[in-house]
């Protein structure tokens, strides 16, 4: 006589060891996909800070492109240091040349504008702050941002 058969199952050990590789694929795969996601969220960030220094750079280098004597008589360069260029420009060509002055502040490189009164007067209290790049990492100032060289060069 026969025993009667009993019916195919897992044991717990053998299920408990599926649980515990399963937990470990698992936990593998959240970390290989967060950090893709850092890594993308670091390279777009990175991206976006060269295409503002790169839109910066070009926004500069027009406007000094286009130098002249201030509306007032005084000459074209009015500052030149290694974290300040002071200019007179007309740098929305309606005919007045404004007062631009370029600067980093921390990690910042600032864009103010004054814009001539009727009597040709440069006032502070007119000045416009913009911002034109909000990453510079100069952070031990060692490096200029602006350089000049002078005639012995």
């Amino acid at each position: 006589m026969s025993s009667p058969s009993l019916p195919k199952a897992f044991t717990l050990v053998e299920l408990m060891v599926v649980v515990g590789i399963t937990a470990i694929l698992m936990a593998a795969a959240y970390i290989v996909v967060t950090s893709g996601y850092k890594n993308q969220i670091f390279i777009s960030e990175k991206n976006d800070a060269i295409e503002e220094a790169k839109r910066g750079v070009q926004t500069m280098t027009k406007e000094i492109r286009k130098l002249k004597d201030g509306d007032n008589g005084n000459f074209a360069i009015i500052l030149a240091e290694d974290y300040i260029f002071r200019f007179y420009s007309d740098i929305d060509l309606d005919g007045k040349t404004e007062r631009v002055q370029y600067d980093l502040v921390g990690n910042a490189l600032h864009k103010r504008v004054i814009k001539p009164t009727a009597a040709f007067e440069y006032l502070p209290e007119d000045e416009t702050d913009s911002i034109l790049s909000a990453y510079i990492l100069n952070q031990t100032r060692v490096m200029p941002i602006f350089t000049y060289f002078t005639k012995d060069y």
